[in-house]
């Protein structure tokens, strides 16, 4: 590799690596928030939305697993959350799972 190709490396690398610095890093979901926004997102069972509890339920999952699957969240919340809906709590009288 040429010097001229060298330096050429160098200032493009520095400028990749400045631009990169000053992406901000996404902070990681708390169960708290995940929870509020199951709770927004789905809400009360209302049978005019969901067929049945089972569908109702699934709703809650298919928010929950890709967060768990990422390792975002552990199992502990997972649970909190799902299994309070599964159990037809509703939304005002849910527990807070971020404790």
């Amino acid at each position: 590799m040429s010097k001229r190709n060298l330096i050429a490396f160098a200032i493009v690398f520095c400028v990749f690596c400045a631009v990169i610095a000053q992406v901000p890093a996404q902070a990681p979901i708390t169960c708290g928030e995940l929870q509020l926004i199951v709770q927004t997102t789905v809400g009360n069972e209302d049978p005019a939305v969901y067929r049945n509890h089972g569908k109702y339920v699934s709703a809650v999952a298919n928010i929950v697993d890709p967060y768990l699957e990422s390792g975002e969240i552990d199992s502990v919340c997972a649970s909190c959350i799902v299994n309070q809906f599964a159990r037809s709590i509703p939304v005002e009288e849910q527990e807070p799972c971020d404790l």
